[in-house]
């Protein structure tokens, strides 16, 4: 089947696949590199991004053979735009500590749950991809959540991954009781 996901058995290995594969590229080559040359894999990585995501008419792209070319520069961009931001405000102390550490959670929310027509897909993508997911990570960077809820957002990080890896497998077993 064409539509066959790359990991059939367990659909969330796809990003953990082009996660494993750039990780390999850092640590061979992108780590050795400047803010300046960053930058440069960057914007080559983004205009890899806009054409697939102009191509596919989305960003929902690598997961599955037809569209496996997506992956990678779905995943290098954000992943170098990561370590563009870590090394330009990583050392930097929080701006701010207070329930307005919620808001970057709260916009990214709503940035997912948007409904978006069809035919402005692939701009919404590319934008929510190329800008607002940066700005969210650096409003995290400089934003620390209250002591009240510390505990609550550590638990949260913590079971995010186990719940991403198995959440196709749940949904799976579940759909036919719903």
């Amino acid at each position: 089947n064409p539509m066959q996901g790359m990991f059939p058995i367990n659909g969330p290995a796809w990003s953990m696949f082009w996660e494993l594969l750039v990780n390999i590229v850092f640590a061979l080559w992108l780590f050795r590199l400047s803010i300046r040359a960053l930058c440069g894999v960057a914007l080559v990585s983004a205009a890899c991004l806009v054409f697939v995501g102009l191509k596919y008419g989305m960003l929902n792209i690598g997961w599955e053979w037809p569209s496996a070319v997506g992956g990678l520069p779905r995943v290098m961009f954000s992943f170098t735009a990561g370590v563009v931001i870590s090394r330009l405000f990583g050392g930097m102390p929080a701006w701010r500590k207070g329930w307005v550490a919620i808001v970057p959670c709260l916009l990214l929310m709503i940035c997912i749950a948007a409904p978006v027509p069809v035919v402005l897909r692939p701009y919404y993508d590319l934008m929510f991809a190329m800008a607002l997911a940066p700005l969210i990570v650096m409003l995290g960077l400089f934003l620390e959540m209250p002591a009240k809820a510390e505990t609550l957002a550590t638990w949260i990080g913590y079971i995010s991954y186990p719940v991403y890896i198995l959440h196709r497998g749940a949904i799976g077993v579940f759909k036919p009781v719903a």
